[in-house]
């Protein structure tokens, strides 16, 4: 019996020390990561055209500056209804609506779209809502360390809401 795995331990190095087994399962790995990250390659090599989002802030922090439209992102500052923004969203001229409000002095922003934003897109409006975030609780704040504390420590709340009925 000690011959046979002797036998089977022999085989099994060689086939996997072989050159075609090794560049068989880099080729699988590279198709199953091509595959999953698809919509992210895609974005990355064919986008032409920058994200629209429109921003609709309710509180009294001046998020103008904080929100500057980049190649990939083009923000527009709202002053209409909610509801009519969202329809924006829906019929297609807009990718993205984020209402910015006051939840508890603590800042909360809403991201409604209707096709789901790729992760790199969804990153970036976080960061920039985190941001926002602590300089809101800057601005409603006297500075003591204990404060600042807080100020570091504070997140802010991020819904996101899909309006596709379908999915």
């Amino acid at each position: 019996m000690s011959k046979y795995w002797l036998l089977v331990k022999h085989l099994f190095r060689e086939k996997v020390k072989a050159p075609s087994f090794i560049w068989s399962i880099i080729i699988y790995v590279v198709i199953i990561c091509a595959v999953m990250f698809w919509e992210d390659i895609k974005e990355m090599f064919f986008q032409d055209e920058p994200l629209q989002v429109a921003v609709m802030n309710e509180t009294d922090l001046d998020i103008q500056s904080l929100f500057a439209s980049t190649k990939d992102v083009e923000f527009s500052f709202s002053e209409e209804k909610q509801n009519a923004i969202e329809e924006k969203v829906e019929a297609g001229k807009l990718d993205a609506a984020v209402v910015i409000t006051d939840q508890n002095q603590q800042l909360s922003a809403e991201i409604a779209t209707f096709e789901p934003l790729s992760m790199n897109n969804q990153m970036t409006l976080s960061g920039l809502l985190q941001h926002a975030g602590q300089l809101y609780q800057v601005q409603k704040m006297n500075l003591s360390a204990e404060q600042a504390e807080k100020i570091l420590q504070s997140q802010t709340i991020l819904t996101t809401k899909s309006l596709n009925k379908a999915s």
